[in-house]
């Protein structure tokens, strides 16, 4: 507390010098020295000290500080202090370095500690009068998403803080405890804390009580004590408040929609004003936010103290030893492995984390911080003990690495201080890095080529053969190429400037003329490509949506129609006027149907005479649109449970198949009969991939003569129906599709895409990545091409890492990201990105701050006053 003796100090030392330098300590210095944060913040007392006549400059001192080191920093020749410190060990160290020290008189009647205990008595009573606030953190290295709370709480002179770790169960596959932990003794020296064992919660009631672990007895990988459970904590206090253990933006993680502590608290704070819901039929249209689906009057946006102890960090920290030796002067790369990964993709998993470790093993300029998410063994232990073996190898070789540090501390801030960018997985770690304006690489489980590879083996998500070629999207690639059949060569037609995130940019692709026409997914414009000029256009769309615009169409004379997954217009397209129009609003009825379960609205039509016919996807409807009058009708086909994704016409009929599961169904417009059919072959299966919903039957399908060819998504097996007798049978491609004959392949569904053309139809499978050309009448295979651009052409469409690379604030709140796609964007690119020093993270840093609240570091104290005003509202006080 700044008094009189403070003042006539300095005032003295002035008449000294000619230039006066005062140290003000950190509130960080105050909470490590005296176990308390001072009444006046560290801004406060500065620019008192700073208006003082005769003060030149007011320096900050850091608790890490020595005097030396202040002086290194801020060269004096003189030392002035008061005389209690006559004596002491620095003075001594002063005069080593030829510093001299002036000592003035100390007000012995005038001190802090005396002015306290007048205006609030003893520290006993003055506790006694102050309202308690009561932090129960389980794991020390999540204590970062309270600090700031609790710093904020310390300065308030009418509350007490109490910090409490408390214990936690590690847990078995079978929900048993295999250990038992308390991490209190991790914490960091300047948090007093207080024994689990010594505190009564019924005696103490504490005024608000804050959690960070919101599961109780939900979670299969961890468990807190069963007294903290928030259902037990809300007997103890007026105001139990939970604030998330990770920061985070865009969508609010679906598996944390619905978690037993909701019910039971009273706050929930969010850090963004912008969270999306996944999964849960909220649009871009419906502007709903996260509120919306959460227990009512319970959310609050406040930000993420997480990122107040960030930007701290990013002023203050000391490296631990050992770590100056690794670091050097070299850029550093902070490499997070979660838990997710492994959980989802297995052996998938682990391979990528061996492409990582064999890159910076390549990079012994650069440095690297490996830090594990904490429960991460703990996990493989209980939940992928087939995994534990290989991974302690890997850890091994990782730690083995003269570059590389491991990190295992609780002060994960320190590390993304130090570090210069970010690779790994999706984590609330990486929001840490765009609060620092800090690039971010986001790794693809499914990437990662053998390195004995010569030649690298295209993904095309879709086709179009055309005499003697293949047109096709390779989406990693984000290029329009063409694979010539007489020979397999692949050329590279256009390749789309980077922008960010590229997967999914397209979904189909129709030709007229000499026009290539791809409807846009998540592009937010038609791309159309001149076969005969070899340029390329692209069409905006009318209001796009971010993902998921149109996903099917079909050619009508000269034009394209469009419509699909979510954009609520059926649209046409014109290539050679470049005109789109509209031809249709979807009706209120089809977009009420869009429920939790799925946010799809139309599957793949089909045309007779000028009628077009679309099954409402995953429900019992179909939608047709008379293309001369612009009359739309719906249709109730079939018995309320089915739900159809496909359609295709034969002999004035319309077949059906299902989207979700289900029959095969055909039916007459006219006439309104329909037949079910439903004798798929015997051992027709599913498997279950990640991502992908495990009922979807199929990728695609194909209409070649009478014969109707489906195209599985997870399915064992390829189908091909025969629209005359409705007779399903299987088609032997040679191999089992749910085997991948190569691990390094992407395959997310078995079958990619399929077309048809003469009598022959086309098949490019997952699982080896090869086009299968099949005979229509008989099912046999009669030719194998395999679409691969040699290494060398492969480098030349590469490019170097730049700004246009990131994606500024992707739907998914992934801010500033490069997410990778096994050409450009690779690790190795990435560290040489980093390395080269050019990344200028200012824009990212304000995208970052449009998304979160409080983002310049005042979240702790907004939050304290929130809940301090939440309080007396409901106590009545």
């Amino acid at each position: 507390m700044f008094h009189i003796g403070h003042l006539l100090l300095i005032q003295r030392a002035a008449k000294r010098c000619r230039h006066l330098i005062v140290g003000v300590v950190s509130d960080e210095f105050n909470l490590h020295n005296k176990k308390r944060l001072p009444c006046i913040p560290y801004e406060d007392r500065a620019a008192i000290v700073g208006a003082i006549e005769g003060v030149a400059e007011v320096v900050r001192v850091e608790h890490r500080q020595s005097v030396i080191d202040t002086w290194e920093k801020h060269p004096y020749d003189c030392y002035f202090s008061g005389d209690d410190h006559v004596g002491a060990d620095f003075t001594r160290d002063m005069e080593k370095h030829g510093i001299e020290v002036a000592f003035f008189p100390y007000t012995q009647k005038i001190s802090s500690t005396k002015l306290r205990e007048q205006i609030g008595g003893s520290e006993g009573e003055a506790t006694s009068l102050r309202k308690e606030v009561l932090f129960l953190p389980y794991k020390a290295s999540m204590w970062d998403s309270m600090e700031s709370v609790w710093q904020a709480v310390c300065r308030d002179e009418d509350c007490h803080a109490v910090v409490m770790p408390i214990p936690y169960a590690d847990l078995n596959a079978d929900g048993s405890v295999r250990r038992w932990n308390c991490e209190r003794d991790k914490f960091p020296d300047y948090v007093p804390t207080v024994d689990w064992q010594s505190y009564d919660l019924a005696r103490q009631k504490p005024a608000v009580i804050y959690i960070h672990n919101p599961y109780d007895d939900g979670n299969r990988i961890t468990m807190v004590e069963s007294e903290f459970f928030s259902r037990n904590l809300r007997k103890y206090t007026d105001m139990l408040v939970y604030i998330p253990y990770f920061a985070w933006t865009g969508v609010w993680p679906g598996n944390h929609l619905n978690l037993p502590c909701y019910e039971q608290v009273d706050k929930i704070i969010v850090q963004s004003p912008c969270y999306r819901v996944s999964g849960n039929g909220w649009y871009e249209g419906d502007k709903a936010n996260l509120e919306d689906v959460m227990p009512a009057g319970k959310v609050k946006v406040l930000g993420s103290p997480k990122i107040d102890r960030m930007l701290q960090a990013a002023q203050n920290y000391a490296l631990p030893d050992g770590w100056q030796e690794k670091l050097g002067r070299k850029k550093t790369v902070f490499y997070n492995t979660t838990v997710s990964p492994l959980m989802a993709y297995g052996k998938r998993g682990m391979k990528k984390m061996w492409q990582v470790y064999h890159t910076m093993r390549k990079k012994p300029d650069m440095s690297f911080i490996w830090r594990p998410h904490p429960l991460l063994e703990g996990m493989l232990e209980s939940q992928r003990p087939e995994l534990l073996e290989e991974y302690r190898k890997w850890k091994t070789a990782m730690q083995s690495l003269p570059q590389v540090i491991y990190d295992d501390t609780a002060d994960l801030e320190r590390s993304v201080a130090i570090s210069d960018g970010y690779i790994g997985e999706y984590s609330s770690v990486a929001q840490l890095f765009a609060s620092l304006g800090k690039p971010i690489f986001y790794n693809d489980m499914l990437l990662g080529p053998a390195e004995d590879d010569a030649e690298y083996h295209l993904a095309g998500q879709f086709m179009l053969v055309d005499e003697d070629v293949i047109y096709f999207w390779a989406d990693y690639w984000n290029a329009l190429c063409q694979m010539h059949l007489d020979n397999g060569t692949v050329e590279v037609l256009y390749q789309k400037q980077p922008s960010g995130f590229s997967v999914g940019n397209y979904a189909c692709l129709f030709k007229i003329g000499t026009h290539l026409v791809l409807t846009p997914n998540n592009a937010g414009k038609i791309l159309d490509y001149n076969l005969q000029t070899r340029t390329a256009v692209e069409v905006p769309l009318i209001a796009p949506l971010e993902t998921g615009n149109l996903r099917y169409g079909i050619v009508y004379g000269e034009m394209v129609i469009m419509l699909g997954f979510r954009y609520e217009s059926i649209i046409a397209y014109e290539p050679a006027s470049s005109v789109i129009e509209t031809l249709c609003r979807i009706p209120k009825e089809i977009l009420d149907k869009r429920s939790e379960s799925h946010e799809f609205l139309l599957g793949k039509p089909c045309l007779m005479a000028n009628v077009l016919y679309v099954p409402v996807i995953n429900a019992n409807q179909i939608l047709s649109l008379d293309l001369v009058s612009r009359k739309c009708q719906i249709y109730t086909v079939g018995p309320e449970e089915a739900g159809y994704g496909y359609a295709t016409a034969y002999a004035g009929n319309i077949w059906l198949a299902p989207w979700l599961g289900g029959p095969l169904t055909v039916w007459n417009p006219p006439t309104g009969v329909m037949q079910v059919f439903d004798q798929f072959p015997h051992d027709f299966s599913f498997s279950n991939l990640p991502g992908i919903d495990e009922t979807q039957f199929f990728r695609e399908t194909v209409a070649c003569g009478h014969y109707w060819w489906l195209l599985p998504m997870k399915a064992n097996m390829v189908l091909r129906l025969d629209m005359e007798t409705g007779e399903v049978k299987a088609v032997d491609m040679g191999f089992p599709l749910d085997a991948p004959q190569n691990e390094h392949y992407q395959q997310l569904q078995y079958v990619w895409c399929g077309d048809a053309m003469d009598g022959l139809v086309y098949i490019w499978t997952g699982a080896d990545r090869k086009i299968h050309c099949l005979q229509n009448e008989t099912g046999e295979e009669v030719a194998v091409y395999s679409p691969q651009m040699p290494a060398d052409e492969a480098q030349q469409i590469r490019h170097e890492l730049g700004r246009e690379d990131f994606y500024e604030v992707y739907v998914w709140g992934q801010v500033a990201a490069i997410f990778e796609d096994g050409i450009s964007r690779t690790p190795e690119a990435f560290f040489d990105y980093v390395k080269s020093g050019r990344h200028d993270g200012r824009w990212q840093q304000e995208a970052f701050c449009k998304i979160t609240a409080n983002g310049d570091g005042s979240c702790g104290e907004k939050i304290h006053q929130y809940v301090m005003s939440e309080l007396t509202a409901k106590r009545g006080e």
